[in-house]
């Protein structure tokens, strides 16, 4: 692995995320979040491969619509309709909606794993099932992780929980981690503009 990509897969920011963890069982667990969708009717294997498609498409239309943008413009639209109808399924209606009816909370994330407060115990080695809806594009991650760490909230940084828990991810594929990771630098990104924004109107002050 290059030193490029050392850093983006180890690149965290600290966000505010709609968030809902459940334990899961070793069985559950040593079967792979695959198996475990196709058995739960799970929509966000789904929503990931629809995810992948999308940038994918994007990225076409880009080089497409630079030569027709006529044919870049019906794509695009085309693209748009499917988004359309595939978040007005049911399906992907309640699980937001799930999220939705959460607090959100401030975690630390990263492609590989994150940080998050909670007043549960959860021993090192525990088993979940995570998910986190980000804002405000309200886009679904979903993935199996272990717990590495927890220790006792010594500060209110990821909220007023009684426990920090640090948990690394197992089972996200290729295309929802590099979703994320996009997600992660878009984010830097914004705060970046943001403070620089903020430092120019001080100084012309």
């Amino acid at each position: 692995m290059s030193k490029h990509q050392e850093k983006r897969r180890s690149f965290r920011i600290t966000e505010t995320v709609l968030l809902d963890i459940q334990r899961i069982g070793e069985e559950t667990f040593g079967k792979g979040i695959d198996r475990w969708r196709l058995r739960s009717g799970s929509v966000s294997g789904l929503q990931t491969r629809v995810m992948d498609l999308s940038a994918r498409l994007d990225e076409a239309l880009f080089r497409v619509g630079k030569e027709n943008p006529g044919i870049s413009e019906v794509a695009r639209l085309l693209n748009e309709k499917i988004s359309t109808v595939m978040e007005a399924l049911p399906e992907f209606q309640e699980t937001r909606t799930d999220l939705l009816m959460r607090p959100a909370q401030q975690c630390e994330i990263g492609s590989e794993g994150m940080s998050f407060g909670t007043d549960e115990t959860l021993a090192e080695g525990t088993s979940l099932l995570v998910r986190f809806l980000v804002l405000p594009e309200n886009r679904l991650f979903e993935t199996f992780a272990k717990v590495r760490r927890t220790e006792p909230a010594e500060s209110e940084e990821l909220g007023s929980f009684s426990h920090h828990v640090a948990v690394e991810f197992h089972g996200m594929n290729a295309a929802e981690r590099e979703n994320l990771i996009q997600h992660l630098f878009m984010k830097q990104t914004q705060v970046l503009r943001m403070r620089r924004k903020e430092a120019e109107a001080e100084a012309e002050d």
